[in-house]
């Protein structure tokens, strides 16, 4: 009986170690992709920036 114990305990040791593993992994992915995707937004953001700044340049250059 106790090693019938000791195994489920195990067992049981081990799920809840998979369980944390799979739960980190989740908030680390989640935190890696947020990274990225506020990454993404700023570049777009600095991208959009130079793009205007050209196009305003060459306006005044018109005018």
């Amino acid at each position: 009986m106790a090693n019938n114990n000791n195994a489920n305990n195990n067992k049981a040791n081990n799920n809840n170690a998979n369980n944390n593993n799979a739960n980190n992994n989740n908030a680390n992915n989640n935190a890696n992709r947020n990274a990225n995707q506020n990454a993404n937004q700023n570049a777009n953001q600095r991208a959009r920036r130079s793009a205007s700044d050209v196009t305003d340049s060459s306006n005044r250059s018109v005018e």
